[in-house]
């Protein structure tokens, strides 16, 4: 099949946005990026990215006389195929916030030429672009739903060899020209409904969460009763049924994805009448998950309040490694703990800009060796696997807490104190 290159729009430079851009401008298309966030923009303008994702940043220079930035609809009248990828937050409630893409719809409707093609990858309400998709029919556009299963930190790799495509498409004329814009890809596809197809994304994250609450709990337990959980996980992971990954122990998932995904689901089905109950246990389990660092910090020392004295060394701040995004940190939720009993600590998280660093108000230490050095007491959130790269020596009589299973046993047995999800303490008598 002859392949055409296309003139695409992408609305939102975030996570999302930023992969259908960077991969469909390495398949040779034209892009008009657009983001109202003017700062945003002039970023993308000085080569610059708002977050940190590996290649992205590098693709954008590379095909930069194929791309344009823009706070300005006006560019989509010239595109065959709209991407609209805004962020859908959670309400208070649990239900999903779309107000910013129904404004992001309703402006493009004024702007948008016929026999256009908008494809939503935001992550929305089943259901809704069934709605969408009635408005804009009237004016001639085809719509579909394409949900994004990206990993932070793996954007552009996940936008260019994805493990499957989902196409929620309900319309002839649509599926023509998706066909023709996805044919580089030779991953599986799925065409189903818009139902289905948001369903899906839905679905996929909440099974996702539900394997590490699983497993943080069975860590838990195996902690009580003297077993070790990276072997449980492995002899888990050896059944096909069952498969490896999302096994990994520790203080809980964060995010702007998996925690806004399980309440958004749980609503909707409890809306509809038919809750999925395990949903709600995942959020549950979650929430105590992710303090269970502080918990043990004070059965060690009868209570917070004599923390005083200890010099606290917090490493991993953004909600996982490979990652600055901050949205549902787990360290920052400890931290507002934290802070009511003492603020005799410093951060660790190489993945933060200085600004972001600025705006928390908490004090950094850049080097993660000095930062150990001075410290009594170190508080592992995210998994910053460079830590095993430091002389064993600088253990020696620290208290560690492990919110992820890192530390090597070398460095383990150097340590006054050591406290594992799921792996048995060590303590020196």
């Amino acid at each position: 099949m002859y392949y055409v290159y296309m003139q695409i729009s992408v609305i939102g430079m975030g996570y999302v946005g930023l992969g259908v851009a960077s991969s469909f401008l390495s398949f040779g298309h034209k892009i008009n990026a657009i983001d109202i966030d003017e700062e945003k923009i002039k970023k993308l303008k000085e080569n610059k990215l708002s977050i940190n994702e590996p290649h992205v940043l590098d693709v954008l220079v590379k095909y930069k006389d194929n791309i344009s930035y823009s706070t300005s609809y006006e560019g989509i009248k010239d595109s065959q195929v709209i991407f609209v990828c805004i962020n859908t937050p959670e309400n208070k409630d649990w239900s999903v916030d779309t107000s910013m893409i129904d404004e992001c719809i309703e402006r493009l409707s004024d702007f948008i030429e016929k026999d256009t093609l908008v494809i939503i990858k935001s992550t929305v309400p089943v259901g809704y672009t069934k709605s969408v998709s009635e408005k804009l029919q009237k004016n001639g556009v085809f719509l579909a739903f394409i949900p994004e299963f990206l990993r932070q930190g793996h954007v552009y790799e996940d936008s260019m060899k994805p493990s499957r495509i989902v196409f929620g498409v309900e319309d002839e004329k649509a599926k023509k020209i998706i066909d023709q814009l996805y044919q580089p890809f030779t991953c599986p596809r799925v065409y189903t409904n818009f139902a289905s197809a948001e369903l899906a994304k839905y679905a996929s994250n909440n099974y996702l969460a539900m394997k590490i609450s699983f497993i943080n709990q069975v860590a838990n337990f195996s902690n009580e009763v003297g077993a070790n959980i990276e072997d449980v996980r492995d002899i888990m992971e050896l059944d096909p049924r069952i498969g490896k990954g999302s096994l990994n122990p520790g203080v809980g998932f964060g995010g702007g994805c998996l925690v806004k995904d399980t309440k958004a689901l749980y609503k909707q089905s409890e809306e509809a009448g038919t809750p999925i109950t395990i949903s709600k246990e995942v959020i549950d389990q979650n929430e105590k998950q992710k303090y269970i660092l502080l918990n043990e910090l004070s059965n060690l020392f009868n209570g917070l309040e004599y923390l005083k004295d200890n010099k606290i060394l917090v490493i991993g701040v953004s909600f996982k490694a490979d990652s600055s995004d901050l949205r549902n940190s787990i360290t920052l939720d400890n931290l507002k703990v934290l802070s009511r009993f003492t603020n005799n600590f410093v951060l660790y998280d190489p993945e933060l800009s200085k600004e972001s660093k600025e705006k928390l108000g908490y004090a950094f230490e850049d080097n993660l060796e000095i930062g150990i050095k001075h410290s009594d007491i170190l508080l592992i959130f995210v998994e910053r696997r460079e830590i095993n790269n430091l002389d064993d020596s600088l253990f020696e009589g620290k208290i560690v807490l492990d919110g992820r299973n890192v530390l090597k046993a070398e460095k383990i047995n150097k340590c006054q104190y050591y406290y594992s999800i799921g792996k048995g303490n060590f303590k020196k008598v």
